[in-house]
């Protein structure tokens, strides 16, 4: 779901959420009813139901610095769903604004931004916010790294599966730009057979054009 949902633009989501209504006949926040009461719901439940500030995957580099200033001004460790800034940034922005505060925030306090968060914060949570203030290509390359370090082939196929042709070009730069290995490489090393081959062809051909 974290990885599905907040990497999204609100033009994203409103089409997610547009298809899954056709296909279910229900909202998306539906999903989140079986989620226990707690800030991951609060959060996720605010960003599905967010009116966005801009259409526009635009930023506005003074109002992000401005909030960047805020949330510094709260301090280490005590950030959390109950700082309306913090909703306000996370579900009311786009994606490139979000990412602009956090590169502030880290130039400001010369730490990762989830330092920011109080410790008592679920890990749910923690995983919604860095997928919130992370690029999406870095995000995915992360996401792709992992799975491979763990053979967790079921989140490679879903990660190769539900990229547009765009996210894997840009996901497979930046995945060479972090770890200094091709995920055409990795996959030649760590996959083999019919499973190889269509992995690599969907890289090669994404990546080239």
């Amino acid at each position: 779901m974290i990885q599905l949902i907040c990497p999204c633009s609100h033009k994203e989501l409103m089409k997610l959420n547009e298809t899954y209504r056709n296909l279910f006949g229900q909202d998306l926040t539906f999903v989140l009813e079986s989620q226990p009461e707690g800030e991951f719901k609060t959060l996720m439940l605010h960003l599905l139901r967010a009116s966005f500030t801009s259409p526009e995957l635009v930023i506005d580099d003074k109002k992000a610095e401005v909030e960047a200033q805020l949330l510094f001004a709260e301090g280490a460790g005590r950030v959390g769903i109950d700082t309306p800034l913090l909703i306000e940034v996370l579900t009311h922005r786009q994606p490139p604004h979000r990412c602009k505060v956090r590169k502030i925030y880290e130039e400001i306090s010369g730490s990762p931004f989830q330092n920011a968060l109080k410790s008592d914060c679920s890990e749910n949570f923690r995983s919604a916010f860095i997928a919130l203030v992370t690029p999406q290509p870095e995000y995915t390359a992360d996401l792709f790294h992992e799975a491979f370090s763990e053979n967790n082939d079921d989140q490679i196929i879903r990660l190769l599966s539900t990229s547009t042709k765009r996210q894997l070009m840009q996901t497979s730069r930046e995945f060479m730009n972090k770890h200094e290995r091709s995920l055409q490489g990795v996959i030649l090393s760590q996959c083999s057979g019919a499973y190889q081959d269509l992995a690599c062809r969907l890289i090669i051909e994404n990546v080239d054009n």
